[in-house]
């Protein structure tokens, strides 16, 4: 379904607006208001579109993971550091990701992280299995992976991106190794 001109130029602007606030402070603290006020749109307008701010936050978490499964789709198999250099320069490049990465939104449930629902999609696109027979103890090694890479990768954004993103997935790579073979 297409979304005529006019709408996605109003949805841009309540995204811009709610990203510009969640930048500055969490997510539990900002209000339909701050986001119409900083629009300059009015609260039926926002209400058109979103059902309070954790709607915007899911919708814009959902629409930011569809981009990154896009980058990262390929072949199932295919090499996870490659692929996930390959997600942190479209994460660096891509100014929404970035500031959705930084927010700490979360999903409906509000448990997984965005990052953590990244990581869960790069895992899924590769194909890649953790290397263990028991189901508990890969779920709690994945959730380790994905939060420690998830928080590192937010202090590399928070920290002006220094590294380049291939030195990033080298390391990344290099401390989920380290976890998988001492298990």
């Amino acid at each position: 379904m297409k979304t005529d001109p006019r709408a996605r130029y109003t949805k841009s602007i309540i995204e811009e607006a709610f990203l510009s606030i969640v930048h500055e402070k969490p997510l539990s603290k900002v209000t339909v208001s701050e986001i119409c006020t900083r629009a300059e749109i009015n609260r039926g307008t926002f209400y058109r579109y979103y059902l309070d701010v954790y709607d915007l936050a899911d919708k814009m978490a959902d629409e930011g993971l569809e981009r990154v499964k896009k980058a990262v789709s390929g072949e199932s198999g295919r090499d996870f550091q490659t692929a996930l250099a390959e997600m942190l320069r479209f994460l660096k490049e891509d100014s929404r990701l970035f500031y959705l990465a930084l927010s700490g939104i979360f999903d409906e449930n509000r448990q997984n992280s965005f990052m953590q629902r990244v990581f869960s999609e790069l895992f899924t696109a590769l194909g890649t299995q953790l290397p263990n027979a028991d189901e508990d103890l890969r779920l709690r090694q994945f959730a380790y992976i994905s939060g420690g890479s998830g928080a590192l990768i937010e202090y590399w954004l928070r920290s002006g991106t220094k590294e380049s993103p291939e030195e990033m997935a080298e390391l990344i790579s290099r401390y989920a190794d380290l976890l998988i073979h001492a298990s």
